[in-house]
């Protein structure tokens, strides 16, 4: 664990793939970032035009802002080769993507509001990957971590892997799968990583789960 300077809120996702295309100019369709892979319950994204309702093969898009209704879930497939699932009454917003030579690879900012569980994919990373929270900044390398409300405030744990959870006030490293730290507010520290019960655990990773 360590503890630096606060950094500012960034999200970063560099990666080799050629699908991720830069930001459109004039009237061209946005490029994909990622395509749903399942939906349950009320699931739609705000795009020109108004809001559309998202369901399997769907491409997510820059500039798109997704919504999840209650008891809804949403699965997208990254082209990263990851994979990204949303709980209910959960936003997400695409409001970055750039796109460079393959040797200098790619941005993409993704902001999160609500509980989200990520795979980080195959694809290589020089920088790896990072989700912006209403409270922190989550930043991933090959990993697959939790990030939601739980027991009254923001919780971050990790299955595998390695993030950096970076807040105002500070910096903490969960490097070590089923530990976690909670958040109370963006200009407080994270906690030191504990490890979470069986029972947290199985909380948290319900919010992320499809019914039957």
């Amino acid at each position: 664990m360590r503890r630096t300077a606060a950094a500012l809120f960034l999200a970063t996702l560099t990666a080799a793939a050629p699908a991720l295309a830069a930001p459109p100019a004039g009237g061209e369709a946005p490029r994909p970032v990622g395509i749903v892979s399942r939906a349950q319950g009320d699931v739609q994204a705000v795009r020109t035009g108004g809001a559309t309702p998202l369901g399997p093969s769907d491409p997510v898009a820059w500039r798109d802002e997704v919504a999840t209704g209650e008891a809804s879930r949403l699965q997208v497939a990254l082209l990263d080769e990851g994979s990204l699932t949303l709980g209910e009454n959960t936003r997400l917003t695409v409001d970055e993507l750039t796109v460079g030579a393959p040797e200098d690879g790619s941005l993409l900012r993704l902001a999160v509001d609500g509980p989200f569980r990520l795979l980080s994919g195959a694809l290589h990373h020089k920088e790896g990957t990072t989700i912006v929270t209403p409270v922190a900044t989550i930043g991933i390398r090959g990993t697959d971590v939790w990030g939601g409300q739980i027991d009254g405030a923001w919780g971050v744990f990790i299955l595998s892997g390695v993030v950096e959870v970076t807040t105002r006030a500070g910096t903490v490293v969960l490097d070590t799968p089923g530990t976690g730290t909670t958040i109370t507010s963006p200009d407080a520290p994270p906690t030191d990583p504990v490890r979470w019960a069986d029972a947290k655990v199985a909380r948290a990773v319900e919010t992320v789960t499809f019914q039957p």
